[in-house]
């Protein structure tokens, strides 16, 4: 039995996208297709009028997992810990809700509605922040711990018209939050809530 399509698009995985490999070229010239593309999944789950609340901060918990029979999900990358102490710090800010979520656990569209009602995303770099394009983009703020180099999640926000800040956490993205960064995104989220 065989599979036919009439229309098939191949995409490139992420870092290989020409949007993301040539530092000269302008990256989606065309930021109204982001708007659509989000417009149009927020419309298929009928969440097109969920608004962010003011001070509703997530921050994303990436957990170990096992992507291929041969990996070892006690070295998983982009990994970051003492977020529960991030989470007490930020909740101690007035006006501040703080979310800790591992996202495998909803479903897709628990997932969009609760982006959608976010004004600051916080998590490692990695797939989980692509759920940026479904905030407001007026309103929204994105932080990610990364590693120096990567600016995959940048460009994202800057199609979207939302504010974007890194905090290294060290190579490859692994490694714990200490004080410095944690005071470091309290102070963000302190500007982001005024």
């Amino acid at each position: 039995v065989g599979l036919c399509f009439e229309h098939a698009v191949f995409i490139p995985a992420g870092y290989k996208s020409p949007l993301f490999t040539d530092p000269q070229r302008e990256r989606c010239p065309r930021k109204d297709m982001a708007s659509a593309f989000s417009e149009f999944v927020l419309k298929q789950h009928g969440l097109q009028s969920v608004e962010p609340i003011r001070g509703q901060v997530v921050i994303v918990d990436r957990q170990p997992y096992v992507s291929h029979p041969r990996s070892d999900p006690n070295s998983i990358q982009r990994q970051s810990y003492n977020l529960d102490k991030l989470k007490e710090k930020l909740a101690q800010l007035p006006g501040v809700n703080v979310q800790l979520v591992r996202l495998e656990t909803m479903s897709f569209r628990e997932q969009v509605k609760l982006i959608r009602q976010t004004h600051v995303l916080i998590g490692n770099h990695g797939a989980a922040l692509s759920h940026l394009m479904f905030m407001d983009s007026s309103r929204s703020h994105v932080i990610e711990f990364s590693y120096d180099f990567n600016n995959f999640f940048q460009y994202m926000s800057e199609w979207k018209g939302i504010s974007f800040e890194m905090v290294s956490i060290g190579a490859w993205g692994i490694g714990a939050l200490d004080e410095d960064k944690i005071e470091k995104t309290a102070e963000l989220i302190r500007r982001y809530t005024v």
